[in-house]
């Protein structure tokens, strides 16, 4: 699991659906300009978190895999090299999300 408070990422993804939604309702102009540029501050780094999140379940299933193949090597073989590529791609993952959450300069 990502050293990054998961709380943290549930109220950033949160906001970014508020944002979407409060877009779509058609705001004032005033209102739109704030929320078009507060949503594309938060846009990718939604993104970075779903990336995050999808390799993160493809380590699970790969290690689940790698469980229930215990009687066919070739095949726990085959996973245990992609959990590795997984792992690697999440550390990956996680640097740059940690990056694009500091703050930003003024």
């Amino acid at each position: 699991m990502s050293s990054i408070p998961q709380q943290r990422l549930d109220r950033l993804i949160e906001r970014w659906h508020t944002l979407q939604a409060a877009l779509n309702a058609g705001p004032s102009a005033a209102d739109f300009a704030k929320f078009s540029k507060e949503f594309s501050e938060l846009d990718p780094v939604v993104s970075a978190i779903e990336a995050l999140r999808r390799a993160e379940a493809e380590r699970d299933d790969l290690a689940a895999m790698i469980k229930s193949s215990a009687g066919d090597r070739e095949m726990a073989e085959m996973a245990e090299d992609e959990l590795r590529a997984v792992s690697a791609r999440i550390e990956g993952l996680e640097q740059d999300l940690r990056i694009q959450l500091l703050p930003k300069d003024s």
